[in-house]
């Protein structure tokens, strides 16, 4: 089996250790930037994690570490809860806010750049990790997920880390990096729940090739193999052994149930659905232009292959590896109702990885490090363009359904300055609720908008240490709209409609109907304020009569 080097021997190059530290402070930089320019509310899920976060934050500053302990091990619920911790040192530092939050994935940034280029240098040599850490970080998907508080870019860089290792296990390395495999396991299956769904395959290949390859380190490997999991379990065990029901029930509701459909991009499988899927992905994930450049380089290796040539600039277990990494969860992604992209995060530094190893290969015979530093740079301006060329200059450019430049994709799009008044819809609530010396108003939402839903106004209410709920109908809620609405005037003391669009239309369906309902029984509720906001609508505040 080919060796390019070990670990220690990927950071022994000051010149390259020298040009990765600038691209990386270059991606965190500009990460940066962005979150500072963005001043919009979080989004539905960030909300929930960053809600979350501040009562864990509130926890430990109030009542100490063992209560804090015991809150983390109930929080959540059905979602895996380490996003919900990692802020807090920052907020001790330079206070509680979403923007602190979102700095967690600076942090981020520079793990998974450092491991990939690490094993990059394991698998293909330097110059090539070097231009996988530049292309990861300019894949559309992965940078517009770092510049979000989700957990799927802590997600793939732990999953960065564990291949990392897994490498240097397959290469015989034994003393340690079981060790190292045993805590990445843990904080993994803490980040998300679907952690092994990244690793499973790469490692089962590796552990497979020990024990039938190498019949005398069967016992080793098995022995490595325990260590790996009596290190992971007191990390993630406490938290699974209390909500393991709740946790694998929404696992199956989420990827195939109902409540997935409404997410979904039709059934689990069809041509024609796993079709756009495939294609919006190419668009919204990787990029038209490095998708065609991945497609000519996988062309090259296939064909080369074909011809008995090992074309690929990998060695044949290292390939597999990398295929095994993307293939198993791009599958199962493709036959799940819940085709959301950000869910695809965790394999793409394979991507990132094969596209660099081939196309080094491929340009092997060029000048130096013409061939990859014409690619690197490319991507950096692309990069650039749909991170911050203003909206007013949007210019697409697309060719038969692929995506070549566009600063208006999913998730990578210039930061978004509106200025949506969630402070003023708050403390309208709130204010009223002083006066009228209602202890703990309770407040439905009868609307679930982006950029102001009952999340977002929740995570205020737990920022400001208020005692004003917000709730709003869950549109798989089993409860018909109409008992909905009889809970609405029995039970909320304060109501908050919108004019316009109240947001995704699955997401209001109910809304749309309880309001309905409310209205044509006389609505027995009292008007106290109405705010104007940024999309021309208003939101409407209203009290439950004494």
């Amino acid at each position: 089996m080919r060796v390019r080097g070990s670990g220690a021997a990927a950071v022994r190059h000051p010149a390259w250790v020298a040009a990765l530290l600038l691209v990386i402070a270059f991606f965190c930089a500009t990460a940066i930037a962005w979150v500072r320019l963005d001043t919009v509310p979080p989004l539905w899920d960030q909300s929930q994690y960053l809600y979350e976060s501040e009562l864990l934050y509130h926890t430990l500053r109030q009542q100490g570490p063992a209560a804090f302990l015991s809150a983390f091990s109930r929080v959540m619920g059905s979602k895996a809860p380490l996003i919900t911790a990692l802020p807090l040192p920052l907020y001790a530092l330079i206070g509680e806010s979403h923007l602190t939050a979102r700095y967690v994935n600076v942090a981020f940034i520079v793990l998974a750049s450092w491991y990939l280029y690490r094993l990059g240098t394991l698998l293909a040599g330097r110059g090539p990790a070097l231009l996988a850490v530049v292309l990861l970080n300019t894949f559309p998907l992965v940078a517009g997920m770092s510049r979000q508080f989700l957990v799927e870019y802590g997600l793939m860089a732990l999953t960065i880390v564990w291949m990392y290792y897994l490498v240097l296990w397959q290469r015989g390395e034994r003393r340690w990096s079981p060790w190292a495999l045993g805590i990445v396991l843990g904080f993994g299956l803490l980040m998300k729940v679907s952690f092994p769904l990244y690793v499973a395959a790469p490692t089962a290949l590796v552990v497979a090739h020990d024990l039938v390859r190498n019949r005398g380190l069967r016992r080793s490997t098995l022995w490595s193999f325990a260590r790996v999991v009596a290190l992971a379990t007191p990390i993630a065990w406490p938290w699974y052994s209390r909500n393991w029901r709740t946790v694998f029930g929404f696992v199956l509701e989420g990827g195939f149930g109902f409540e997935a459909r409404g997410y979904g991009r039709g059934e689990v499988f069809s041509l024609r659905t796993a079709g756009t899927y495939w294609l919006e992905l190419v668009n919204y994930a990787v990029g038209g232009c490095l998708a065609v450049l991945l497609a000519v380089v996988a062309s090259s290796i296939l064909y080369r292959l074909a011809r008995g040539e090992n074309r690929s600039g990998l060695a044949r277990t290292d390939l597999l590896i990398l295929l095994a990494w993307w293939v198993l969860p791009w599958l199962a992604l493709t036959l799940a109702v819940n085709k959301d992209y950000r869910y695809t995060l965790a394999y793409l530094p394979a991507l990132a990885l094969l596209l660099s190893a081939g196309w080094n290969h491929m340009t092997r015979r060029w000048p130096g490090a013409l061939g990859l530093g014409l690619v690197a740079a490319l991507s950096v301006v692309n990069h650039t363009y749909y991170s911050f060329a203003p909206g007013a200059e949007r210019a697409d450019l697309r060719v038969a359904g692929l995506v070549l430049l566009s600063n208006n994709l999913q998730w990578a799009h210039p930061p978004a300055t509106e200025d949506w008044p969630n402070e003023l819809v708050h403390a309208l609530v709130a204010s009223d609720a002083e006066k009228s010396t209602v202890a703990r108003p309770v407040t439905t939402v009868l609307f679930s908008h982006p950029r102001l839903n009952a999340h977002n106004l929740n995570y205020i209410s737990v920022l400001r240490e208020s005692t004003v709920s917000f709730h709003t109908c869950p549109f798989h809620s089993p409860e018909s709209p109409s008992e909905w609405a009889g809970r609405i005037k029995n039970e909320s003391d304060y109501l908050l409609t919108k004019s316009g669009s109240p947001g995704p239309e699955f997401l209001n369906l109910k809304n749309v109907e309880i309001l309905e309902l409310l209205r044509r029984e006389g609505f027995p509720f009292d008007p106290i304020g109405v705010i104007a906001l940024p999309d021309g609508s208003e939101v409407i505040a209203y009290r439950r009569p004494s």
